[in-house]
């Protein structure tokens, strides 16, 4: 009896190590996209490494976003970022510190990105 409630605990914390360590493997994603000042879109979504995840939106203020985070060697991450939206596109590449913001305008389009280990 013993034997088995041992073995339930290690199957569960088994469970448990391996959830964490896929969500460890996953980012925590949020975006605002700003058209002359005027932000029009804030999406949040959860992103693994070196996959594109995409963010499509009809409507008015009208987008598709894609982001690629890819961790780097020395600990920041690079996103590579497609955005075509009714106010304009641009697809920068930004560095970044995980859990810190980084923005990029282009004329009067901007986008600011904040990405962060971690997410289920």
């Amino acid at each position: 009896m013993n034997v088995r409630i041992a073995q339930a605990f290690a199957a569960i914390a088994l469970c448990a190590a391996s959830t964490s360590a896929l969500a460890s493997q996953l980012y925590n994603v949020s975006v605002t996209i700003s058209d002359a000042g005027r932000e029009f879109a804030a999406p949040r979504f959860v992103a693994r490494p070196g996959e594109a995840a995409t963010v499509e939106v009809s409507g008015t203020d009208a987008y598709a976003l894609t982001i690629t985070i890819e961790p780097l060697e020395d600990g920041t991450l690079k996103a590579s970022t497609d955005l075509r939206s009714s106010h304009g596109s641009m697809a920068p590449v930004l560095i970044l510190k995980p859990g810190s913001p980084a923005s990029v305008a282009v004329g009067e389009l901007s986008i600011t990105l904040t990405a962060a280990q971690g997410g289920a």
